[in-house]
């Protein structure tokens, strides 16, 4: 090594570190401080602290960590889960500039790509709340750079060194740990088999590491034998029983919404890929970003073959999962974190075009070039953070309403009483407060879940119209005293069946339309009026017995 290289390689550090300050500090400034904001994030601030079984497909990683970031002493519960959001993203972010920095061989230039992806929509706002997709990113980044720091060690493996071999044993390893967290990253298995195949397949082949692969996936199959223990004992929140290993099987693969997958083949997978996945990469990044990614692919080909392929099937198939589902489009934004993880590995790559493209130029004219793609990213970076920091904003103060919504309504319950959630994401709020938070947990409240209290309507002659009416019958065994399926939510015996019912919401023809009678319960609002919250009216009701004669009766 040179006297000049060796002067530098102890500052190596500075930029990782300097990266994950910077980025953590935009993520600790944006962090939501309490409960709710994206799909089922208050059941993820609430689910690692009982041990519950969540939906499909498990997740016993994902709980497992999040059990331990609950035990932090500071914040509130779902303070710390969201933390533990930001603190996988971090390393995620970092990962990335450790897998640029070796394709680009520059610290410095390594870092544009990875501020790109810290910025972008979907990746920021899944940084900054509860999640499994920060944990799924870091779990990306990490094989990626395990399996490529491996690759660059081929000459130690061929000189017969067998210490070579430890990033590849140690890439899957974290292969199968990341099983734990998210099923979907079984689609990089082919990507992995193929690179590792293509690199040393006589190493790979090998008995010790065939022994060890499949001591791995014994490992991570092990994991799942947490949600045996928690239905056993019983955790109070069981989405799923999980008693045989049938039960294991029909939750991994997602028996409930099985048939939407795959179900109109490559004509759906086409659709979505037009009209869902290209618009919606184009707001991650603008055309702009999208169009470096494009340059900085046709650059990688040039210089990373093998590493290439890697990275192309493992998009390819995650993306052809990901675009396969016959459900809401909203639902798919979150599947292509992935896949913008590896266009921000293609945008990072940017900087090495005067390499790639003239590499006996004049070195410094190369440097001065690629110094200036970077500071074009780095302007990329700027603006995407400036776009995307003010709806992150506003969301954080939506929840700040909702949070103190829901503890003025749990206030205004008396013993025993229970709440019907209106919807699946005040199901999940409250379930937070009940079973996170314990809040009010004298008065002995509980909730019923929206999805065991309604029922689904199809109009015949519009089928499409499909929409959720009161299930009278469920409310008025409840206000009786009789047994009513509280599930997800574990009861035991013993406890007191009879409530008084209350309805929070603003759909409030539903207890219309069932033929109750009700009264309002007046909440204190959060300073813009009485019962007022956000800037709208939302009610509380008191369910205070049926009608004499119901709708159509």
């Amino acid at each position: 090594m040179k006297a000049a290289e060796r002067r530098r390689a102890p500052l190596w550090f500075l930029y990782p570190i300097g990266l994950a300050t910077a980025v953590s500090v935009l993520y600790l400034f944006t962090l939501y401080p309490g409960t709710g904001g994206e799909t089922d994030s208050a059941k993820w601030q609430f689910i690692g602290k009982v041990f519950g079984v969540p939906h499909t497909t498990g997740y016993p990683l994902y709980i497992l960590v999040n059990h331990v970031f609950s035990l932090l002493p500071i914040g509130t519960l779902a303070w710390r889960i969201n933390f533990m959001s930001a603190f996988f993203a971090v390393l995620a972010v970092v990962l990335l500039q450790r897998i640029l920095r070796g394709l680009l061989n520059s610290e410095l230039l390594a870092l544009g790509g990875a501020l790109v992806l810290a910025v972008t929509q979907m990746f920021w706002t899944f940084a900054v709340v509860a999640g499994v997709y920060s944990l799924n990113a870091f779990f990306i980044c990490l094989v990626m750079y395990l399996l490529f720091k491996w690759a660059d060690g081929r000459r130690a493996r061929l000189s017969g060194a067998r210490g070579g071999r430890g990033y590849l044993y140690a890439a899957c390893f974290a292969y199968a740990l990341s099983l734990g967290n998210h099923v979907t990253m079984i689609t990089m298995l082919p990507a992995l088999v193929v690179f590792a195949l293509a690199m040393d397949w006589r190493a790979v082949l090998s008995f010790e590491t065939l022994f060890l692969c499949g001591l791995f996936a014994l490992i991570a199959a092990s994991l799942y034998v947490l949600l045996f223990v928690e239905t056993a004992l019983p955790s109070p929140y069981l989405e799923h029983r999980i008693r045989t290993f049938n039960d294991l099987w029909q939750l991994l693969t997602a028996e409930g919404f099985r048939q939407r997958i795959f179900e109109g083949g490559i004509k759906v997978f086409a659709l979505h890929l037009r009209d869902l996945y290209v618009p919606d990469a184009s707001a991650q990044f603008m055309p702009l970003g999208l169009a470096f990614a494009a340059g900085g692919l046709f650059l990688f080909a040039q210089k990373h073959g093998r590493k290439l392929l890697f990275i192309l099937v493992f998009l390819c198939a995650n993306l052809f999962m990901a675009l396969n589902y016959s459900v809401n489009p909203q639902q798919l934004g979150y599947q292509f974190i992935p896949s913008y993880v590896l266009l921000a590995l293609f945008i990072g790559f940017l900087p090495a075009a005067p390499d790639v493209v003239a590499p006996r130029a004049d070195r410094a004219a190369r440097w001065i070039l690629s110094s200036a793609l970077l500071l074009v990213l780095v302007g990329l970076a700027a603006v995407l953070a400036v776009n995307n920091i003010q709806p992150l904003e506003e969301k954080r103060q939506k929840m700040a309403v909702i949070d103190k919504l829901v503890n003025d309504a749990i206030d205004a319950l008396p013993a025993n009483g229970v709440l019907l959630a209106n919807s699946y994401n005040d199901s999940m709020i409250l379930m937070y407060k009940m079973l996170g938070e314990e809040r009010g947990s004298a008065k002995r409240w509980r909730v019923l879940h929206d999805a065991d209290w309604k029922i689904t309507r199809v109009d015949p002659e519009r089928p499409a119209a499909v929409e959720e009416v009161c299930n009278r019958d469920v409310v008025e065994r409840l206000m009786r005293g009789e047994d009513v399926d509280w599930s997800p939510l574990v009861t035991h015996k013993g406890e007191p069946a009879k409530h008084e019912v209350y309805f929070w919401g603003i759909d409030q023809p539903l207890l219309d339309e069932a033929g109750f009678e009700y009264e309002r319960v007046h909440l204190p609002g959060d300073g813009t009026g009485e019962d007022c919250y956000g800037g709208g009216p939302v009610g509380l009701f008191r369910i205070t017995g049926p009608a004499a004669k119901p709708p159509g009766g």
